[in-house]
């Protein structure tokens, strides 16, 4: 149930203008708010495609770590006992080059 005062020391009258700018700060506070949390959620989307970007990046770095030192470079050496054959990852070799 409603509670009125029982006098009116204390009130004062309010105006149209008053309302409608407490009303029109009210709208922009929600506004902002809605903007800076589509901004957020636009920022959490970029760090999450960055950090999977690193994650790649990271991944392939390590399974180029786990080749063995012949196939990583663009030329290295067969070390075969007696005899020293270059070796290249780039190229076919057959029987004329040997």
């Amino acid at each position: 149930m409603a509670r009125f005062p029982k006098s009116e020391t204390g009130l004062s009258p309010l105006f149209p203008v008053d309302l409608q700018a407490a009303f029109d700060a009210a709208i922009d506070a929600r506004d902002a708010a809605t903007a800076a949390q589509a901004a957020a959620e636009q920022a959490t989307t970029d760090k999450q495609l960055a950090f999977e970007d690193l994650i790649e990046k990271m991944k392939d770095d390590l399974h180029y770590a786990d080749l063995p030192a012949a196939m990583r470079c663009q030329t290295s050496y067969l070390i075969v006992p007696a005899l020293i054959v270059p070796f290249s990852t780039n190229t076919k070799t057959t029987s004329e080059d040997m």
